[in-house]
């Protein structure tokens, strides 16, 4: 893993591999999310290729050692969440988005992992986040 500029508790994974999103900047506000609360996620990075439909995310979420979800999603639907869609032109890239965050999170550790790949299996990014609710 490596540390991603910014005030979040985020970490690129496979960072020796190559990725076609380098992250420059990723701000979650506050670090550490709270329950209840919403959060701002602002994100700047550039991508080396275009982005078309067919890319997907591999997403999995563990509440300590329990897996929550093992999912894998299509990107370009999930684009609209950040009000983008596909193509993503490659170059400079960025969003702002504030997500309401529910009360309702059991207290304790939670382990996120996404990786995004391209249509034909590149690997656009891998991030990671560890958080304590």
């Amino acid at each position: 893993t490596k540390p991603i500029p910014g005030d979040s508790p985020v970490l690129l994974c496979d960072a020796q591999s190559k990725q076609i999103l380098d992250v420059q900047l990723l701000n979650v506000l506050p670090n550490p999310p709270e329950a209840g609360k919403n959060i701002t996620v602002e994100a700047y990075g550039t991508l080396s290729q275009t982005i078309e439909k067919g890319a997907y995310v591999e997403l999995n979420v563990r509440y300590g050692m329990i897996q929550l979800i093992k999912q894998t999603v299509d990107l370009c639907d999930e684009l609209k969440h950040v009000d983008k869609k596909c193509p993503i032109e490659k170059g400079p890239v960025s969003f702002l988005k504030e997500i309401a965050l529910p009360d309702a999170i059991p207290p304790g550790i939670y382990s996120v992992v996404a990786q995004a790949y391209t249509y034909d299996d590149q690997e656009i990014a891998c991030v990671t986040a560890t958080v304590k609710f």
